[in-house]
């Protein structure tokens, strides 16, 4: 059984497709699309200054535990100071009189 021919019947497979109309921008949002494309450059920028903001934060970090390292070893050295000024400054050597080749001495403060 054939189907007959419509002429009025169009193959759709062959019909062109019609390009899309880009839509016409009213003179009034014109101003806020360039604010909305000026946003979107913000956003791309905020976002590398984020990552160094990070990076310059671990730096922070990282120099703040040395600063404790050095204050914890300052601390440290104004202890054994104060311990070595205690017991009295070191002692020096007195020569008396050199008898027979050998030095006679002692050690005074």
């Amino acid at each position: 059984m054939k189907i007959p021919e419509n002429k009025n019947h169009k193959n759709r497979k062959t019909k062109p497709q019609k390009q899309k109309k880009q839509p016409r921008i009213c003179s009034n949002c014109v101003p806020i699309i360039e604010k909305l494309q000026k946003m979107e450059i913000y956003k791309e920028e905020n976002k590398g200054l984020r990552k160094e903001n990070d990076d310059l934060k671990e730096a922070m970090r990282g120099l703040k535990d040395k600063n404790e390292k050095l204050e914890k070893r300052i601390e440290e050295l104004e202890k054994q100071k104060e311990t070595v000024s205690k017991k009295g400054a070191p002692k020096k050597i007195v020569i008396h009189w050199k008898q027979e080749g050998r030095f006679i001495w002692e050690m005074k403060n």
